[in-house]
């Protein structure tokens, strides 16, 4: 299991403020109250569900970090973008995931490419917009509710047989000082912002709406 970088380890960020940290619990509570429990789910839904994950994941969220780091305004935004891409590329993540898709006998298939294709467009528009504020506030979020789906994941992959859980180990302790820093950068880009509030509540309800598209097991 990968040690969660040095950086992120030592550093505290003290200075976000009370309402940008009870939006974020609130996007974490609904996604947690969302996911059904485990124990209630199909075998073809288990599946179902880590297919479209990955086919959702990969190839877009680094995208959606590089981006980060191009329009970021405020040097705690860009710094924040590109730590998580110089982690997510130097301990190879997406291999992690395909690893891990791969042992749950749940490789992506071009129907679950087409089913996630509608969330990742809504989500990609508003990338395409390349607002720092918008894409630091997604990003905080994605890692911040990583909390509630990350184990979840894991237990889902455990019924399937899976054995790597090298991606859900690396991405459970990280992902907490991630979503930490991206918080803290969130502070200090949404100043440099005339509507940082609307726009903030944007990306925090698309975000969760992306969450919540590609984590269903519906058939």
């Amino acid at each position: 299991m990968m040690s969660t970088p040095s950086f992120i380890a030592r550093v505290t960020y003290p200075f976000m403020s009370v309402s940008i940290q009870a939006q974020f619990a609130e996007a974490q509570r609904e996604i947690r109250e969302y996911l059904p429990a485990e124990s209630t789910l199909t075998d073809a839904e288990r599946r179902r569900i880590l297919r479209r994950y990955a086919a959702a994941i990969s190839g877009n969220f680094i995208s959606w970090m590089a981006a980060a780091i191009t329009c970021c305004r405020s040097v705690e935004g860009r710094y924040a973008a590109e730590e998580n891409v110089r982690v997510e590329v130097a301990e190879n993540h997406p291999g992690m995931l395909r690893n891990f898709v791969l042992g749950s006998g749940a490789v992506p298939a071009p129907d679950d490419y087409a089913y996630v294709d509608c969330y990742v467009t809504d989500v990609q528009r508003e990338v395409s917009q390349m607002s720092g504020l918008f894409l630091t506030c997604l990003l905080g979020i994605l890692e911040n509710t990583s909390a509630e789906f990350i184990p979840w994941l894991a237990a889902i992959s455990k019924s399937l047989g899976n054995q790597d859980f090298q991606y859900t180990d690396v991405h459970g302790l990280a992902d907490v000082g991630h979503a930490e820093q991206f918080r803290w950068a969130l502070e200090k880009e949404s100043a440099l912002y005339p509507n940082a509030e609307s726009e903030i509540a944007q990306a925090i309800s698309i975000a969760v709406k992306f969450l919540k598209g590609i984590l269903s097991p519906a058939g």
